[in-house]
């Protein structure tokens, strides 16, 4: 009887939590549910085995994406643009013509609810050197948001670990760079693939029969760019359970947050299981960090103070506690604020004479000149906004008084914010993300 009473209270506090998680939630304008937020049963899944190339892990992308995703043919950045199936799509770029045997290989990894178009700015910035760079698409992504309804975060490390591996045999030395759940992959698989003695554990060149040799591929650094240490949303612990109302009651349960989705290259809706997954992620990475595993690899960490995705000060507390000395980390902040540590170096965010009030969680890895994010792209963030003179005032581009910056209640008061989506230091953090690169 004692039992059967405290399941029922159990339940009953499970429930009014979950009422309180529902009312704490984001929701738009656009409250009903299409066929975008419906996913594919069963999802179409690759099969990430050691034989798969990828030219081939490629071809069977587009042809996913090509089937699910309804913009895929259409432009972004206008007439001079590039297709959305190129945009979201993971991509090798080519070798520069005097570069016979690149020595050094980078994997970009993007996040959540983004696309490989996240990071190619990166792509393109880091490809100069005589290195092999790819991207990976993370599985639920660069289709349509229902697709995040399915997926687990098991299947983002399968993913991760197999475009890893897949440098093996290729080069010699590896970075992964991680934005954001990309980061929080690159930083959980360094902890997990290292030995006793706290070296990393080099992958292995295989076969085309799933074989292995020698070692000959050694991951060298990581660079992490607004990583997901933690999450800036202490109720995301009840979105599994919120999600599963939803299956029983109603599939408007299951989503945090309904948008339009006008953007072609990120979902703007959000499912409950993202939430979820990203939480069981950071969790299980939380855990392997409490059990003293320092990363075993130089570190080259990128933040904002000001992040309402992630928890920032996590971020440097990791970056304190858990990275060697050769670590180093550029925090931007919106007034002067002392470290302690002399690995950090602190930029100001703001820009008065731009309107720049500081850096947002999305903005690090962006180029002013980005056709679609940048300063004069063809997208716009106002997803903060649901009142529709707000909305207008944001998205009018002729607007000279709109401020820019993180989503921050401090932002909002000051004026008619506009997220920023572009990094007005892109050109110095690159400068030394590539110095940190070429000195591992």
């Amino acid at each position: 009887m004692y039992k059967e009473k405290m399941k029922s209270h159990c339940s009953i506090i499970s429930l009014c939590v979950a009422l309180i998680f529902l009312a704490t939630i984001r929701i738009s304008t656009a409250t009903e549910l299409a066929e975008r937020h419906h996913p594919l049963t069963p999802l179409p899944k690759i099969q990430f085995t050691p034989a798969l190339s990828y030219e081939q892990y490629g071809h069977e992308i587009g042809s996913i994406i090509r089937a699910r995703n309804p913009n895929a043919s259409k432009l972004i950045g206008g007439a001079a643009g590039i297709t959305v199936l190129d945009a979201v799509s993971p991509k090798q770029w080519p070798l520069s013509k005097d570069c016979i045997q690149p020595s050094k290989g980078i994997l970009l990894i993007h996040g959540l609810s983004d696309s490989p178009y996240s990071i190619r700015d990166l792509g393109n910035s880091l490809s100069q050197n005589c290195v092999l760079v790819r991207s990976v698409l993370l599985p639920g992504h660069s289709t349509v948001p229902g697709d995040l309804v399915e997926v687990s975060y098991q299947d983002w490390i399968d993913a991760s670990s197999w475009a890893i591996g897949s440098f093996s045999g290729k080069v010699e030395k590896l970075v992964v760079v991680g934005f954001s759940t990309g980061a929080t992959l690159a930083i959980d698989f360094a902890i997990r693939n290292q030995n006793r003695e706290g070296k990393f554990v080099p992958v292995l060149a295989r076969d085309s029969v799933g074989g292995s040799s020698e070692s000959v591929t050694q991951i060298v650094g990581l660079v992490l760019l607004s990583p997901a240490i933690a999450i800036n949303a202490p109720m995301t612990f009840m979105a599994r359970w919120v999600d599963a109302l939803g299956v029983a009651f109603s599939e408007r349960l299951r989503w945090a947050s309904i948008a339009e989705d006008i953007d072609t290259t990120k979902y703007e809706s959000f499912p409950m299981n993202a939430a979820a997954q990203i939480h069981i992620l950071t969790k299980r990475l939380g855990s392997m960090l409490d059990m003293k595993h320092p990363v075993p690899v130089p570190v080259f960490v990128v933040a904002s103070e000001q992040d309402t995705t992630i928890d920032t000060r996590e971020t440097i507390q990791f970056f304190h506690n858990r990275t060697d000395s050769k670590s180093e980390m550029l925090l931007y902040a919106s007034q002067n604020v002392q470290m302690g540590d002399k690995r950090i170096e602190v930029r100001s965010s703001a820009n008065a004479a731009e309107n720049i009030l500081s850096q947002s969680h999305i903005s690090i890895p962006i180029k002013p000149d980005n056709v679609h994010y940048g300063k004069q792209g063809d997208y716009v963030n106002c997803l903060h906004y649901s009142d529709n003179t707000e909305l207008t005032i944001c998205l009018d581009r002729n607007n000279s008084a709109i401020q820019l910056g993180e989503i921050t209640d401090e932002n909002k008061a000051i004026g008619t914010l506009r997220r920023i989506s572009w990094n007005p230091d892109y050109e110095y953090m690159m400068d030394r993300i590539n110095q940190f690169i070429s000195e591992l």
